[in-house]
């Protein structure tokens, strides 16, 4: 038994044990499990919300406030500010630009958002992890979160039945005491302006007081009357992996049909795709080329 505010963390020697590892233990109907690619496993689970606060304080160190408040107050004027654009160069109509969900919108074109996407696959997680030449060359070591959906769902519920009316009276007003104690709200309504995440088999979840998943995953259980289980709400599976394995690794996700060009439906992924086939074609022991006037 484990506490479940524990992330569990479980190393491989290279990517081939983790691929091994991926169809004899990540893929069931036990639970139900989200999965998340860092090319580097120092990463935490912060939201670029969370990271474009601290980049705030770093540059506005006279702002004599928490990176809790400032977060706030840079969501407010995001939102704000982001709506209000929309509608002004006509992007959108008002009554769209008001009822969508603007943090998924804008997080599609890199506005910074409460949310982290996650996906139902992990070997689209892997592929992510791998992806980026540059953040992901090297011998540095990636990581696979893993979550269980389930366990969240239950953690939520606990929260609205025993966590709140609990601390009703002590916390007030009731929005501070929903901001010490939040849920983690998960979405992944499909929407037509983000086919990526079909795509991707996408999902998000929403922070906002605590500055990462894991934080709130150890404040939140530390109140529970029955903190211990059998099954971990957070796993963290690490591998090292040189360039020559990623590479092959990428050429394997590949022929499942796990690339960018399928990842990102649009020209941007069509892009991504061009860059880097081209780049892994290199690894190959010749160059071959092909010339028309050669053969005339």
């Amino acid at each position: 038994m484990s506490n479940m505010g524990d992330v569990v963390i479980q190393s491989f020697e290279n990517p081939e044990d983790f691929f091994s590892f991926i169809s004899q233990r990540l893929i069931t109907r036990d639970h139900k499990l989200g999965f998340r690619g860092h090319a580097c496993s120092s990463w935490e689970l912060e939201t670029t919300l969370t990271r474009f606060s601290k980049q705030i304080l770093s540059k506005f160190p006279d702002k004599k406030h928490s990176l809790e408040t400032i977060t706030s107050v840079t969501k407010n004027r995001l939102e704000r500010q982001f709506i209000n654009n929309l509608i002004v160069n006509n992007d959108l109509p008002r009554d769209k630009a008001e009822s969508i969900d603007i943090w998924q919108f804008g997080q599609h074109f890199g506005l910074p958002s409460p949310l982290l996407d996650w996906s139902h696959s992990p070997y689209i997680a892997l592929f992510f992890a791998l992806s980026d030449s540059i953040k992901a060359s090297g011998n540095s070591e990636k990581c696979i979160w893993v979550i269980n959906i389930d366990l969240i769902n239950e953690i939520n519920d606990l929260i609205s039945r025993e966590i709140w009316p609990e601390f009703i009276e002590k916390i007030q007003p009731v929005e501070t005491l929903h901001e010490q104690f939040p849920l983690l709200k998960i979405k992944g309504d499909m929407e037509l302006h983000n086919r990526r995440l079909a795509f991707q088999q996408g999902f998000f979840t929403e922070h906002g007081f605590y500055m990462s998943l894991e934080i709130w995953l150890k404040r939140i259980v530390s109140v529970f009357a029955r903190p211990n289980t059998d099954k971990p709400v957070l796993q963290k599976l690490t591998f090292k992996c040189n360039e020559k394995d990623r590479i092959n690794i990428l050429d394997r996700l590949d022929k499942m049909n796990i690339n960018n060009r399928t990842l990102f439906p649009d020209i941007e992924g069509s892009v991504k795709d061009a860059i880097d086939t081209t780049f892994r074609s290199f690894q190959e022991n010749s160059i071959k080329t092909f010339s028309y006037w050669a053969n005339n």
